[in-house]
């Protein structure tokens, strides 16, 4: 057989058929919602916030070098403005998740709507 418990183990089980194998009887697993995927939202959108921050750091740096110019006047340009403040606000937006005050949130939410309006704003 091919799902038999004997043969298959218990790890085999409980992914698929929500149970857990114990001396010969399936035992069901009441709570299978492991992954919190509110705070797994959260987390992406800070780190992606970060990765644009980051890359658009790259990119100027090489760009800088290839015009022979310094990178602060060259992060000047609107486009660079849009990005940094596009990933900053991405970065607050994720980091509410983590607040464990009211005015921690309110502060993350500040400084999101701060830098998403900078962002629009630069174009």
């Amino acid at each position: 057989m091919l799902c038999d418990p004997r043969t298959r183990g218990s790890s085999y089980l409980t992914p698929l058929f929500g149970s857990r194998y114990s001396g010969g009887i399936l035992i069901p697993v009441e709570n299978l919602d492991l992954i919190d995927w509110r705070m797994v939202g959260f987390g992406a959108m800070w780190i992606t916030g970060l990765a644009v921050i980051l890359s658009a750091l790259g990119f100027a740096d090489s760009h800088a070098h290839q015009e022979g110019v310094r990178i602060r006047d060259l992060l000047k340009c609107s486009g660079y403005q849009m990005a940094i403040n596009g990933g900053l606000t991405l970065f607050c937006l994720g980091l509410i998740d983590s607040s464990r005050n009211w005015w921690e949130t309110v502060l993350w939410a500040f400084l999101a709507g701060a830098f998403a309006f900078f962002a629009l704003w630069s174009t």
